[in-house]
């Protein structure tokens, strides 16, 4: 069970909380893209910029509440009761994440179309923006799909056909829309920009292959997840911090990092302020997790008073622009493991594991049989990924050991049958008579 602290924070809790006017319903002049602002090229990169300010405002939802819904976080005001014990039904919690994500998705279909009329980009112009927004598309998607299986799959700017639809299957959007599509991105997006803050910031060839890693072990398409991976470790613009402490001074870039959110102090989160008020505190389960001499330990926890301790990795309270990790090099070693262990190469799979557990000061393990190195990828990126948005979660649902860790850790109130899905707004489902709730959600 998770051990709460109460924080008397009620006023400054409303501050976190955002609205959004519901997406399937809007017309396109309500959206973030007004129908006649894509007129030239300069145009054109605004606007695809824009699509980064639906994902701050989802990101902002998605990177805390996906804490408090594993082992690795609770949330220690009352109105997180339901997240600390996957107990959804009636929550709201999330309803923006579906609603912000549906924004950016319906915005990147616009520019999509609108691309095709301009005559002012070269053929490669137009390549990169398209790679980077079916990109971003595609990213809204993957998310969406796993925490709420279903979905409506938007496609066109039509909003008679859109408000009406039904939802497509998980593995149908996977197979049939989301790979041919990522597949695409990657051949068209640009490996890097003019700038260190954009090329961080901006979705690049190298992200594409990190989320088409994620996709092929959601697939079970072994052989592609590793060679994907193994383009990311052998491109030599990445390389692992020496020090895992750096990796979250935001003050720099880090050579880790493939692709992360960007805040600055004029459109910052509030990150480190919930997590030093604190708002959300690590369970008593990941602070026990980490192995003595684990120098990870000291860059992601503090003591606060004995037996207590409030996370670290984000720091800057009052400049609110610390930048979550979306996709970074350690994150890939270890998928790349993951890979490499369903296929049955166990000793590659030790050896990549082993390369992160030396970063962090820890003794090689030895080679086991297939589950006990599988154990052992979920045990390091419990760690090494730890409070870095809903990687837990989503590893769990990835594995399919959600049943078993979740279980063990709330058994009085995981519903094996219920928890691994989110609840489908009630305002969308109210305005669309197509749109069906998850199963046990009223």
């Amino acid at each position: 069970m998770k051990n709460i602290l109460i924080y008397k924070l009620s006023l400054i809790f409303l501050l976190f909380f955002l609205s959004c006017s519901d997406y399937l319903e809007q017309q396109p002049a309500d959206q973030v893209i007004n129908q006649n602002v894509i007129k030239g090229a300069n145009d054109l990169r605004a606007t695809t910029l824009g699509i980064y300010d639906e994902m701050q405002d989802f990101s902002s939802h998605l990177f805390i509440y996906g804490l408090l819904i594993s082992d690795e976080g609770v949330g220690g005001h009352a109105v997180f009761t339901p997240l600390n014990l996957n107990q959804l039904n009636g929550s709201t919690l999330f309803d923006n994440i579906w609603r912000f994500s549906y924004k950016a998705i319906y915005n990147a279909t616009f520019i999509l179309e609108e691309m095709e009329k301009l005559d002012d980009l070269s053929s490669e112009q137009k390549n990169a923006f398209m790679g980077e927004v079916k990109f971003l598309r595609a990213y809204c998607y993957m998310l969406l799909a796993q925490l709420y299986g279903d979905l409506p799959l938007v496609t066109s700017t039509d909003t008679d056909v859109n408000k009406a639809l039904s939802r497509t299957g998980v593995n149908e959007i996977y197979t049939s829309f989301l790979l041919p599509e990522l597949l695409e991105a990657e051949q068209l997006i640009s490996a890097s920009y003019p700038t260190e803050v954009e090329t961080k910031t901006r979705a690049t060839k190298a992200a594409a292959q990190a989320l088409l890693v994620h996709l092929y072990l959601l697939l079970e398409d072994w052989e592609n997840a590793e060679s994907f991976a193994t383009k990311i470790i052998e491109n030599p613009s990445y390389t692992l911090e020496s020090n895992y402490e750096d990796l979250f001074d935001s003050q720099s870039f880090s050579e880790e990092s493939i692709w992360e959110i960007f805040y600055s102090t004029d459109d910052g989160n509030s990150f480190a302020l919930a997590f030093t008020l604190p708002f959300y505190l690590p369970t008593e389960k990941i602070v026990n997790a980490f192995e003595d001499g684990d120098l990870r330990f000291n860059a992601s926890l503090t003591e606060i008073s004995p037996g207590n301790y409030r996370i670290i990795k984000y720091k800057n309270v009052s400049t609110r622009d610390d930048r979550p990790y979306v996709f970074r090099l350690a994150d890939i070693y270890l998928l790349r493991a993951e890979a490499r262990t369903r296929k049955g190469d166990l000793v590659g799979a030790v050896q990549d594991i082993n390369i992160i557990r030396n970063r962090a000061g820890l003794a090689d393990i030895d080679l086991g049989s297939m589950n006990e190195v599988l154990l052992a990828v979920e045990q390091e990126r419990y760690i090494e990924l730890c409070f870095e948005g809903s990687k837990r979660w989503f590893d769990l649902l990835r594995t399919k050991r959600a049943d078993a860790v979740m279980g063990a850790f709330n058994p009085d109130t995981w519903d094996p049958d219920i928890d691994k899905l989110f609840p489908i707004p009630q305002r969308d489902l109210d305005n669309n008579p197509n749109l069906t709730q998850n199963p046990g959600y009223d």
